[in-house]
């Protein structure tokens, strides 16, 4: 075993209680020589009590002890240790940089990976390893935040990599392709985070795909920028852009291999679908999704396309479906989720539309209340009083609150909620309200100006539709219809 084998396990070695070991998986990633050799030194360091044996774990793993480790890293200098994180950056880098948008998978399989490399960073910042190869090692662990919803963590990675801007330590114009693709990762992860708003994620998106175009290959990371460029128009409300990007992402990965995020793929193709009211499309393109996220780690990231498909379900009027389909990802979700999160407010917005429709109007009360708490309590929320909002999760569970409260014939209160829940939309998708859910929120309204005898809300409301979907939509003759019933009572 060469010397820096032995000293990569003390600058590895977990600070987490709960999970104080390496794996196998990370010693054989270390270890660069042949199987047998690597067995050998194994059983001579267990032997010796350097490190020891835990096979009660999750899987075959090693502690190493902290006398060890302290009296390891003491024996060397600050340059040798310098080189052996470099060197260690260098191999975890290319462990995980071969899994692409599976990533994930590398994560769960490995329980110690995701505490050592924490650890490995924080040697890296006190030896001043190199700078790139920790940025790279940076952008993976983010992807692990990304796909776990850590929104501390993936926030903590993104301010590194803003101060290294600032201070000028990283600039793109000085990278090799190498690393100007990591650039690029590092600024789609920012778009996603600042959720998808056009000062921020969305200009960050578009360097993402201006550092991807001029590298060669890549394709896994340009597939990836197109489909989130296609998210970003999605709830942006622009659907034509949005149908266009996610056409691009098809295109690339119909023509190279590689290991592509189909699941993403797919659950925009369903997103887009949906908006473009094309629900049959839209469903059979999330269970697309949904099939290739099954060989998964079943996570909170995947929940995401079962939240989309009891959308798709309620708007397909196929309640019980969305009702059983609700409450299941429900239960999912407390697996991951200690305390009520936001992503548990998606569902619940889903199932509390088929609750109503199905009469539970208990349940629905009680998740309106839960949903609400849980959106107001973010820590960017601002108030549904606001006019500033949007949250369109805030502004979906104001228009299922509408709905309990038309069931309950009590129409002005409904129609307050619809007109709160229509501002967010508009905040959020400013000209771009050619989308299936403003048509929905519309012909709602309308119903309910009818229900409470209000002709002038109606009307409004019939013109707004007229003029942004035509004549010919099918909600607009809806409406007209409501009309013509109202005059034969």
């Amino acid at each position: 075993m060469k010397i820096s084998d032995f000293l990569f396990l003390g600058l590895l070695k977990t600070e987490n209680y709960s999970n104080k070991n390496f794996s196998k998986n990370i010693i054989n990633i270390i270890h660069q020589g042949s199987k047998e050799q690597l067995a050998e030194i194994l059983y001579l360091l267990v032997k010796y009590s350097v490190l020891e044996d835990r096979q009660g774990q999750q899987d075959i793993s090693f502690e190493i002890h902290d006398l060890i480790k302290n009296n390891t890293l003491n024996s060397y200098s600050k340059e040798i240790i310098q080189q052996n994180i470099n060197e260690l950056l260098t191999i975890i880098n290319k462990s995980i940089s071969k899994k692409g948008a599976n990533t994930r998978i590398l994560f769960e399989k490995d329980h110690t990976l995701y505490n050592n490399i924490v650890v490995l960073l924080k040697n890296a910042q006190i030896y001043k390893a190199d700078i790139l190869a920790t940025m790279e090692l940076r952008k993976n662990l983010m992807l692990y935040y990304v796909t776990q919803l850590n929104y501390h963590g993936w926030k903590e990675q993104l301010e590194w990599f803003d101060r290294q801007e600032e201070q000028g330590i990283i600039k793109i114009q000085d990278l090799n392709p190498h690393y100007k693709s990591a650039y690029a990762w590092y600024k789609s992860y920012r778009g996603l985070y600042y959720d998808f708003t056009p000062k921020s994620g969305y200009n960050d998106f578009l360097q993402a795909k201006d550092i991807a175009e001029q590298l060669t290959g890549e394709n896994e990371l340009k597939a990836t920028i197109y489909s989130n460029l296609s998210q970003i128009e999605a709830y942006r409300g622009d659907i034509f852009n949005a149908r266009t990007h996610i056409s691009n992402a098809h295109q690339i990965i119909t023509k190279n291999q590689g290991d592509f995020d189909y699941g993403l793929l797919w659950f925009m193709d369903a997103k887009i679908s949906l908006e473009e009211g094309r629900y049959k499309e839209a469903l059979i393109s999330i269970d697309k999704a949904i099939k290739y996220e099954s060989d998964l780690p079943q996570d909170q990231y995947t929940l995401a396309s079962y939240i989309l498909k009891t959308e798709i379900l309620i708007r397909s009027s196929l309640f019980e479906e969305a009702y059983k389909l609700g409450n299941q990802i429900f239960e999912l979700s407390k697996k991951y989720h200690s305390k009520p999160n936001e992503q548990q407010s998606k569902i619940l917005n889903s199932l509390i539309e088929a609750e109503i429709h199905l009469e539970k109007l208990g349940s629905a009360e009680e998740h309106i209340k839960l949903s609400k708490s849980i959106l107001l309590h973010k820590p960017e929320a601002v108030s549904q009083e606001s006019t500033t909002s949007i949250d369109f999760d805030l502004a979906n569970v104001l228009i299922a609150e509408a709905d309990l409260r038309r069931v309950k014939s009590q129409y002005t209160d409904s129609i307050n909620l619809y007109q709160k829940a229509e501002r967010i939309y508009i905040n959020r998708f400013d000209q771009n309200l050619h989308a299936d859910v403003i048509s929905m929120l519309y012909l709602k309204i309308a119903k309910t100006a009818m229900l409470n005898k209000d002709k002038f809300l109606y009307t409004q409301y019939l013109h707004k539709h007229e003029d942004i979907f035509t004549l010919q939509h099918p909600r607009t003759k809806k409406m007209y219809e409501l009309d013509l019933e109202t005059l034969k009572k």
